[in-house]
């Protein structure tokens, strides 16, 4: 399978840019696309035909995009030749087929740039890129039910793909984090989720993290939970956000924490304690708010295990939250 997923990915990344700077040859692409979409359904790259061949080959194309662009900022230009090939695809379905095949692709793109060579700050404009450009294919399904279940494919099968993709252990926390507050945003923004509707998509992504984690890509459950509920509060702490932002982060690991703690998927009888533990010793240390997020961040995992009266007398009375805002 992996020396056709390469040819049809390294095809379509090289029609896609154009060395002259001039459009694509979009008929190249179109018959390249046509050829794929052949092969896939007669069963030549995978023994069923389906959805994840085309999914990968289109994610996988992107994350050959990252790599090569000379601008993120032009991310959505770079974009839209594959998304052409996308849509037209979603063409040969109908409305909820459709938002099945969008959701599995957007899913793809996301994990494709998680396991993509790139900068932070380019990762984060790409994932803004591909949340755009799903943003408007679901103005082409008819119905909410079929809009809230692309979005509902796309956070779900993000978390495989990241992993499908080789997304490193380091930057999967950070992109976990950045990928579900864009699709949340987006979801209210469109005004077919409320509110209280993007925690739930944020407890449906959580919830499948865990069922992630108790699989066959995880061999210690425990350890990887942590590790990522961690790099979600770094994050949270180190991108300058507001302090009631930074308590909102807070507040979602802990219920993120819990609620593992209540399925056995930490293991372990203090898993705030350690979570939080573990994001103190990843605050990048040159941070100059690092002082105050060390104490904030100690006061949580304080105030978890013991309480406010252990915070207080760890503090001799100090307010961490106070400092984190100063």
């Amino acid at each position: 399978m992996e020396p056709i997923v390469t040819a049809f990915t390294t095809a379509l990344a090289t029609l896609t840019r154009s060395g002259d700077g001039t459009d694509p040859n979009h008929g190249a692409l179109a018959t390249v696309d046509q050829f794929l979409h052949e092969i896939v359904d007669q069963g030549a790259i995978d023994h069923e035909p389906g959805l994840y061949p085309l999914c990968r080959i289109y994610g996988q194309t992107v994350a050959g995009l990252v790599e090569t662009a000379d601008d993120p900022a032009s991310a959505e230009d770079v974009l839209a030749p594959v998304m052409r090939l996308v849509e037209q695809t979603a063409t040969r379905y109908e409305d909820s087929p459709a938002a099945v095949l969008f959701g599995n692709v957007f899913g793809s793109m996301f994990g494709a740039v998680a396991g993509a060579a790139s900068t932070a700050d380019a990762m984060a404009t790409w994932v803004e890129a591909i949340d755009a450009s799903a943003r408007e294919a679901a103005t082409s399904l008819q119905h909410d039910e079929e809009r809230t279940e692309q979005l509902h494919v796309a956070i779900v099968s993000a978390v495989g793909w990241a992993f499908d993709h080789g997304c490193p252990d380091d930057r999967f926390g950070p992109w976990l984090e950045g990928v579900g507050e864009r699709l949340c945003q987006s979801a209210t923004q469109a005004a077919f989720v409320d509110e209280h509707g993007a925690d739930a998509w944020r407890r449906r992504l959580d919830s499948e993290l865990r069922s992630f984690a108790m699989g066959c890509y995880v061999d210690d459950p425990a350890a990887f939970l942590k590790g990522v509920y961690a790099d979600i509060v770094v994050a949270g702490t180190t991108r300058g956000h507001p302090a009631d932002e930074i308590d909102a982060c807070v507040a979602a690991v802990y219920e993120s924490i819990e609620r593992a703690n209540e399925d056995d998927h930490l293991r372990t009888d203090e898993p705030v304690m350690g979570t939080f533990s573990l994001a103190v010793d990843r605050l990048p240390t040159g941070n100059p708010r690092a002082a105050a997020d060390h104490s904030y961040l100690l006061g949580q995992a304080f105030r978890a295990v013991g309480g406010e009266d252990l915070e207080t007398a760890v503090f001799d009375g100090g307010c961490p939250p106070d400092e984190a805002q100063e």
